[in-house]
């Protein structure tokens, strides 16, 4: 086994401890019960690539537009803040919606174990925040990058 990252499934000889996936390298396990007798099998994890994060977030959008029915992709956005708006008397526009969901992302990025969907669904909101803040601040798309 080559020196990496690994996935591995551990289980305690005893039953009293389960985890379907944990970090491991072939010279320990990063967090296990001490004294434990474990079996232990390596997958090796595949490195994550920023271009493929971005490929799948635009990939869930596509998938979206299929699910919801709408040509351009998911565009529920400017519903919800209109209903936000209307029941918590606040200004939020469809920009800062897709922001805070983008914000609820990068939250749950750091909490539990390592989950790349986090980081997909992250970049997919904030295009589609970019694409609202365009619309609500630079209409006439005199503002190029």
């Amino acid at each position: 086994m080559t020196n990496g990252i690994y996935l591995c499934s551990i289980e305690c000889a005893d039953k009293h401890f389960k985890s379907s996936e944990a970090e491991a390298t072939p010279d320990g396990i990063d967090q296990h019960e001490p004294g434990a007798k474990l079996n232990v099998s390596f997958i090796e994890k595949s490195p994550v690539k920023p271009s493929e994060v971005l490929m799948a977030g635009a990939k869930h959008m596509e998938d979206r537009s299929v699910t919801y029915d709408k040509p351009d992709g998911e565009r529920s956005m400017e519903a919800t803040v209109n209903a936000f708006n209307a029941v918590t008397g606040n200004l939020l526009t469809e920009e800062q919606g897709w922001l805070l969901m983008a914000l609820l992302k990068m939250v749950r990025s750091q909490q539990g174990m390592f989950k790349l969907d986090n980081y997909e669904d992250g970049a997919a909101y904030f295009a589609l925040a970019a694409e609202a803040g365009a619309n609500e601040r630079d209409p006439a798309g005199a503002c190029q990058s």
